[in-house]
């Protein structure tokens, strides 16, 4: 089978080099990752996780992701930066195992991210390894953010998920740009729907103060 590190390494848009995550950009990758998610990421704010708090986790997730071979990076060739990326894995195999230990605001987070999970699986008889290509976490970093490399990013991966032979592409959205990409730009279809105000982790409603979105929503795309 046609493996991501097989395909052309460098694929050039004017100073932005698109290509899979290799080992020498895991620890730029972490960094991006942490960074992002634990500033502008909706629910991450809500939960008040830190850099250092979503490091652990971002850490265990690019590792995985390398080891996957289906995440891919954009680089700016002119300073060697990592400035986006885009975390992909076959949806069979998610959650990553251990994924949940790193810290109980982790597995907050994870918690209703999960839940949404859990009501698309129960819309299906079964799912197959290699039927569900599964865009699981996305960003770029604040000064690329308004490039659309992002999109360019979601563009390639979904090319990527044909060539691999999956069938269909899902992904969890939590904020508003990235629903607004995925739903209005590339044709993904709403499933399941998950409203921050009324979710409740241990008694708690621990998004009830999430203003720029209502819902966590999982939405999917037959390729």
């Amino acid at each position: 089978m046609l493996e991501v590190h097989d395909l052309p390494p460098i694929e050039e848009e004017g100073d932005i080099i698109y290509k899979a995550l290799q080992a020498d950009e895991l620890e730029q990758t972490i960094s991006c990752l942490a960074m992002i998610f634990s500033e502008a990421e909706p629910m991450s704010r809500a939960l008040k996780i830190t850099y250092d708090e979503m490091r652990g986790f971002s850490e265990l997730l690019c590792s995985k992701a390398l080891n996957k071979r289906l995440s891919l990076i954009a680089k700016d060739s002119k300073t060697g930066e990592v400035v986006s990326f885009s975390l992909a894995d076959d949806f069979r195999e998610w959650p990553p195992e251990d994924v949940e230990r790193t810290n109980e605001k982790i597995s907050s987070l994870l918690a209703l991210v999960n839940d949404l999970d859990d009501e698309y699986k129960n819309t299906r008889k079964m799912i197959n390894r290699g039927e569900i290509f599964h865009l699981s976490f996305l960003g770029s970093c604040c000064h690329y953010q308004q490039r659309k490399i992002a999109t360019s990013l979601i563009e390639k991966h979904l090319q990527l998920a044909r060539m691999k032979g999956f069938s269909t592409a899902v992904a969890e959205v939590t904020g508003l740009a990235s629903q607004h990409i995925l739903i209005d730009k590339f044709g993904f279809t709403e499933k399941v729907r998950i409203d921050y105000k009324s979710y409740v982790y241990h008694g708690v409603h621990i998004y009830e103060g999430i203003e720029d979105a209502s819902s966590c929503i999982l939405v999917e795309k037959q390729l």
